[in-house]
């Protein structure tokens, strides 16, 4: 997990990730991986890497991911679950659909749904309780 720097509101996540060291680098910065193994575009300090202890569930290679290009609204489902309708990048409109907040690889299309909003969300967790 790596420090998200544009994490400004209260409820917004802190860290992004989880992302896979590659290597060191010969100036002590760090070298990181996402998990559609791709390496990211700057190396980061060890000061903004939160080393995460427990089991994850990375997606593997034959898993199907796609780009979110823009959150357009979200709910609560019947269970507490936050739902996220989503424009999925380089698809037309008729392909929108919802999806878990957990399922989410990047939490940076929400906080940038919150933005536009201009509204701090009453959740920003895995799942909520209907007040």
């Amino acid at each position: 997990m790596v420090k998200d720097p544009i994490a400004s509101a209260p409820l917004d996540p802190k860290y992004d990730g989880p992302y896979k060291v590659v290597r060191r680098t010969p100036r002590d910065t760090y070298v990181l991986q996402d998990n559609l193994k791709q390496v990211l575009s700057r190396n980061y300090a060890p000061e903004l890497i939160k080393i995460v202890t427990q089991s994850l569930d990375i997606p593997t290679q034959e898993t199907d991911h796609y780009e979110v290009e823009k959150v357009l609204s979200h709910r609560l489902s019947d269970k507490g679950e936050m739902l996220c309708k989503v424009q999925w990048k380089g698809y037309p409109e008729s392909e929108n659909s919802e999806i878990p907040y957990v399922n989410f690889d990047s939490k940076k299309a929400i906080s940038l749904y919150y933005q536009r909003q201009q509204k701090v969300p009453t959740c920003y967790n895995y799942t909520c309780k209907k007040g």
